[in-house]
């Protein structure tokens, strides 16, 4: 059983691809020439390579509807984990996040209390609030995506409390090869 692992490409990137090793092809060189030369077979389990560093940003989420932009400076779309978190005081219901960019939405129809947070991952597909999995209060697409450039997002629902809270958009860029330098 080959484990995956990350390919770093010419090892100065900052990229790297999710692969597996599915061969190893060891070669004595001979009589003579001391070393074993071998032949490493890699399988990438997807075609994209990703950067080094996460992308992680707050928005500050006080008033509903809001909305704002987010830039994905990579080369393809992503999916992004969505974090919402409520204030001290607050407690958000009934959230609907908008990529009005694809026009691509999801509602979360429970409440998430004050002090605690909703976290929504489309690559584990899971929806989680104050760390219980809750899946029946979700509806619309968990795999929203952010495409290459700039996305138009928004957010609305009732906010109960004074101090709001935030949205995190959290993912690793995607590209079609490692960077070049």
């Amino acid at each position: 059983d080959r484990q995956l692992g990350k390919f770093y490409g010419n090892g100065v990137s900052g990229r790297y691809l999710n692969c597996r090793l599915e061969n190893i092809d060891p070669r004595w060189l001979g009589p003579g020439q001391p070393g074993i030369e071998y032949n490493l077979t890699f399988f990438a389990d997807d075609p994209y390579w990703y950067a080094e560093s996460a992308t992680s940003s707050n928005e500050a989420f006080t008033s509903s509807p809001h909305a704002w932009s987010h830039t994905n400076s990579g080369d393809v779309a992503v999916y992004p984990v969505i974090t919402i978190t409520t204030g001290a005081t607050t407690s958000f219901a009934n959230l609907t996040f908008t990529n009005l960019t694809t026009v691509k939405a999801w509602t979360f129809a429970g409440t998430i209390a004050a002090a605690t947070s909703l976290v929504v991952d489309p690559s584990q597909f899971t929806i989680v609030n104050n760390g219980t999995s809750d899946p029946n209060s979700f509806t619309g697409t968990l795999l929203s995506q952010f495409v290459k450039g700039s996305n138009s997002l928004s957010i609305a629902g009732t906010i109960i409390g004074a101090n709001g809270g935030t949205v995190n958009k959290n993912y690793r860029q995607r590209f079609y090869g490692p960077a070049f330098t």
